[in-house]
């Protein structure tokens, strides 16, 4: 049974982190519509843990997140242009899904090689392989150029939930009976 309690800590969580979660969502499918919707769907499964999550909320949503978007999310591709389409994100359309997944939580969201292992459940190893792998396919060198990938990567999404914060727990409630 859900608290109150429960609910408020739910919907602080949303507003605190559902901005930069959208952003996570839209680079990894390349949509951000449907990247809401996936995102809708990464918190309703929290919500309905909410009590028995093992791990962190924001962690818990972003593995969610991943393991739809590398596997279940298909076509993953530019979608719809977004506000603030360019090069970048047609250059992320190109990765493999796990390619995309690594550059999204290492330099978007800026988890380490480990955490990054944890939400794709594989190896560090296999991380810096890919991530490796990635940074070829996207152009970019080991050092500076990496530097400038995080802030391209911010500049591609809206991160701001504002209004969307009410639709996102509303839809969430939905998803969640």
């Amino acid at each position: 049974m859900r608290s109150e309690r429960d609910r408020a800590d739910v919907e602080e969580f949303v507003a605190v982190c559902s901005g930069r979660l959208l952003g996570t969502a839209d680079l990894l499918i390349g949509d951000p519509d449907r990247a809401e919707q996936l995102l809708v769907r990464a918190l309703a499964a929290a919500w309905s843990s909410w009590r028995r999550l093992d791990a962190p909320p924001e962690t818990y949503v972003r593995q969610v997140l991943v393991a739809r978007a590398t596997t279940r999310w298909r076509p993953v591709g530019p979608g719809r242009p977004a506000a603030g389409d360019d090069r970048l994100r047609r250059a992320l359309a190109g990765l493999t899904r796990r390619q995309r997944a690594v550059v999204v939580l290492l330099w978007y969201d800026g988890l380490d090689e480990e955490d990054t292992a944890a939400a794709l459940g594989c190896s560090a190893a296999t991380v810096a392989t890919v991530a490796s792998a990635a940074l070829v396919r996207l152009g970019v060198s080991p050092g500076p150029q990496v530097d400038v990938l995080r802030r391209d990567l911010a500049a591609l999404v809206d991160r701001s939930p504002g209004p969307r914060t009410r639709r996102l727990i509303e839809a969430m409630d939905d998803r969640a009976v």
